[in-house]
């Protein structure tokens, strides 16, 4: 068990304490769990994403007056299972979160139509859990994991979906390795539909990519690939409205670049 507390003063927001608890149990040679819980908080700022993609423009100060920090509460808990057979070696990890934030910075509108940072008259939530495995087979490792994620506003009485906060999420890599020669791997992820701002719904996409390294004793060359199958959020429609002098971005929530190439040299000594 490891615990502790923190205490932070901020002019002019005041001070704030962050107690923490962590429990390991190792409960034979192969299965272990963490249970760890605390409390968080965040400084109000105008340097958000939210503001970022206004482009800072019309946004008024902190009032400090009349803003108060974010603060959170938050917890998981986690077990591991490791089992080992000749040159098999597996490890699988299921995770369970739960994290509130009080007094989420809100950015509004005001009837001068600038914006205005304030505190929601509520909170934002985020639950979920997380199922990861890793598998060795010799020279080969194989990664997944899968994530579920729900997130909600919770302001007036009222729920709503947090925006881009997509509920599912999958990862896929597989490796093989010569060490000190190869080193060859592919990944895929995918990310499923999410809320978007504006009260739409974001596509769902895969994107894959891959990796080849041949190193030698004292350098190595490297390429690396990245969303080979092409998926880029213009080919679902535009990105901003407006016109082209003063356009309105609509949210990014999917690669723009398209199929991307890069390679390179290391150089040890």
């Amino acid at each position: 068990m490891e615990s502790g507390i923190r205490a932070d003063y901020t002019h002019p927001f005041g001070l704030v304490l962050l107690p923490r608890l962590s429990l390991l149990a190792h409960w034979n040679d192969h299965l272990t769990s963490r249970m760890g819980a605390g409390l968080g908080y965040k400084i109000p700022t105008i340097f958000t994403e939210e503001s970022e993609e206004r482009q800072f423009k019309g946004i008024l100060p902190i009032n400090p007056s009349h803003i108060q920090y974010e603060k959170s509460t938050g917890g998981s808990l986690d077990f591991t299972y490791r089992i080992s057979m000749n040159e098999l070696r597996l490890t699988i990890n299921p995770l369970l979160f739960y994290t509130r934030v009080n007094n989420p910075l809100v950015l509004t509108t005001t009837a001068s139509g600038q914006g205005q940072f304030k505190n929601g008259t509520g909170y934002t939530d985020s639950k979920g859990g997380e199922l990861s495995l890793r598998l060795t087979l010799g020279r080969i490792k194989f990664f997944t994991g899968y994530a579920y994620t729900v997130a909600e506003n919770h302001f007036n009485g009222n729920k709503s979906w947090y925006p881009l906060a997509p509920h599912h999420r999958v990862h896929f890599d597989l490796v093989y390795e010569v060490e000190g020669k190869w080193r060859v791997a592919l990944e895929s992820y995918y990310t499923g539909s999410q809320q978007l701002n504006d009260g739409s719904t974001g596509n769902s996409f895969w994107i894959f990519g891959a990796l080849v390294e041949r190193t030698w004793k004292h350098f190595s060359l490297f390429i690396n690939s990245e969303d080979l199958n092409d998926i880029r959020q213009t080919k679902w429609g535009s990105i901003y409205t407006g016109t082209f002098d003063n356009p309105v971005f609509k949210d990014i929530y999917a690669p723009l670049d398209g199929i991307t190439l890069n390679g390179g040299i290391k150089i040890k000594w």
